[in-house]
């Protein structure tokens, strides 16, 4: 079977949310706004199941919120099965900021929902372009967790 570049792509995140235990995918982007591709479409449709080399993902649920949407996947491989979690925040415009309300309500539903995971690996995070909106949401994750143990702000990022 034929593979092009963009399913060997998606076949090698797959491999790195499997071998990295991840219990679930933060995606910081729309999959297209207005007519640009912002991302491409690495899960299956409702109810359908796609395999990525070794990796049979099924979508089990949807749901829709205002500021996001959360899926269930179900990844098997090699007769191991595993549930993650995938959260896309929808309320990131283009060349603009996010709503300050909602991207704090979107950290805090991923905070309460990986808490109960019983994957041992990080959260895989990502965005267009890897740097920009990933970048933003990692030192405000970062900063709130540093703020319940220690009541302290980092100040390093607030220089750059």
């Amino acid at each position: 079977m034929y593979q092009g570049p963009l399913d060997s792509t998606v076949t090698d995140f797959w491999d790195m949310v499997w071998q990295e235990k991840s219990p679930g995918i933060v995606m910081l982007t729309k999959t297209f706004d207005y007519i640009r591709v912002m991302s491409s479409h690495y899960w299956p449709s409702y109810s359908r199941e796609e395999t990525y080399g070794d990796i049979r993902i099924r979508l089990v649920e949807e749901e829709n919120f205002a500021c996001c949407v959360k899926r269930r996947l179900v990844l098997t491989r090699e007769g191991e099965t595993r549930t993650i979690t995938h959260f896309q925040f929808t309320e990131w415009p283009c060349y603009s900021s996010p709503n300050s309300g909602a991207l704090l309500h979107f950290q805090r539903m991923l905070d309460m929902e990986f808490k109960m995971s019983s994957l041992s690996g990080s959260l895989v995070v990502h965005c267009h372009d890897g740097g920009g909106r990933s970048g933003v949401f990692l030192m405000l994750d970062a900063n709130i967790q540093l703020m319940r143990v220690s009541s302290q702000v980092c100040e390093h990022f607030c220089h750059i």
